[in-house]
């Protein structure tokens, strides 16, 4: 009897702790996601701005810090501005030149923009940064202030995300203060989910991961993945943009993020005409919640890639061969997207 009561009551106190973190997960409604700058900054102080938030950050590996790119050489607000997230681990520059020759195309500034606690220097400094300083929230409010950034740079936004960054940009492309003002997404191998175990267990695990205390979700990690995780190194100029090292409990991060847009963004909600790409053979996020999840959009389409060196890196400097018809694919995606007029109401 006793044995009873004590099970009943550790099932309410995990359901009460199920709830309490489903709930949190779901919720996005910090004020200043809305607006996360300054009231006074303008155009004319965006390098400025990037520039004194890279100073507090330093050191930086080298080019990787956040940037804008100016069309023509002219610092004056365009009809339509790139806005480029990174993936976890990476850096500005994981997908260049797609991002550039989008803009480019589209006679548009580039802002390249660089998250929280990635990209530092020296390599220890930076694997533990991403593991103690990241967290779900600050992913989310960089992707707000790159956006609000986008709007100073241009009246319209187009967002390219690759890897967790196109969490990030779907998760931007479904608030109802930024929807309006989106062209369009552009979304590289978007992570929804990790594909390093099959997906039932992944569906298991993420649940126990956002709702273990600090010391359990390590000591799961740890059993599951080791104390760190390194990343095969494919060329020199991947190490110099990747941070190639990190503690296992480091992606915690990205699966509460991910678990945070499977339970607080419905996708059928989402208006703004989005273009994914990604590699069915992906082994670091699931393909097949990226093609459930497009589907699910009323103007999403999803480019199949199969001849990328990288399964999961489809294009920019680990796979220049797909960059040119990834580029013009992108283009044209986008060109009809602003010619019929963006998000939908």
């Amino acid at each position: 009897m006793y044995f009873a009561l004590l099970l009943l009551l550790l099932l309410a106190a995990l359901c009460l702790r199920y709830l309490t973190v489903r709930a949190r997960l779901a919720r996005f409604d910090t004020p200043s996601l809305a607006s996360p700058l300054p009231p006074s900054l303008s155009i004319d102080g965006v390098e400025a701005f990037l520039e004194s938030r890279e100073q507090l950050a330093a050191p930086l590996k080298p080019s990787c810090a956040s940037s804008v790119r100016w069309a023509a050489g002219e610092r004056t607000r365009r009809r339509v501005a790139v806005v480029f997230l990174h993936g976890f681990s990476a850096s500005p520059r994981e997908c260049d030149p797609l991002d550039a020759r989008l803009a480019l195309h589209l006679s548009a500034h580039l802002l390249r923009y660089r998250l929280s606690s990635h990209a530092l220097s020296p390599a220890p400094r930076a694997a533990l940064a991403l593991r103690d300083a990241l967290s779900r929230d600050a992913l989310l409010a960089d992707a707000a202030a790159a956006f609000a950034l986008g709007l100073l740079l241009g009246e319209q936004v187009v967002l390219v995300g690759c890897s967790t960054g196109g969490t990030l940009a779907t998760w931007l492309g479904a608030q109802p203060w930024a929807a309006p003002r989106l062209g369009a997404l552009l979304l590289v191998s978007p992570a929804y989910g990790l594909a390093k175990v099959s997906a039932p267990v992944y569906d298991a695990l993420k649940w126990l991961v956002v709702m273990l205390p600090r010391a359990g979700r390590r000591a799961l990690f740890r059993a599951i993945a080791g104390e760190e995780y390194r990343v095969p190194v494919v060329d020199e100029l991947q190490a110099a943009l990747w941070t190639m090292a990190y503690p296992t409990e480091a992606v915690a991060h990205c699966i509460e993020l991910y678990l945070s847009i499977e339970v607080g963004v419905d996708m059928r909600r989402i208006s703004v005409p989005t273009l994914a790409m990604a590699n069915p053979m992906d082994k670091v996020v699931d393909f097949k919640r990226t093609e459930r999840n497009i589907k699910r959009m009323p103007r999403g389409s999803l480019e199949v890639i199969t001849d990328s060196e990288m399964a999961h890196n489809i294009t920019g400097p680990l796979s220049p061969s797909t960059v040119p018809f990834c580029v013009a694919r992108a283009t044209d995606f986008v060109r009809r997207a602003l010619e019929e007029g963006g998000h939908e109401k």
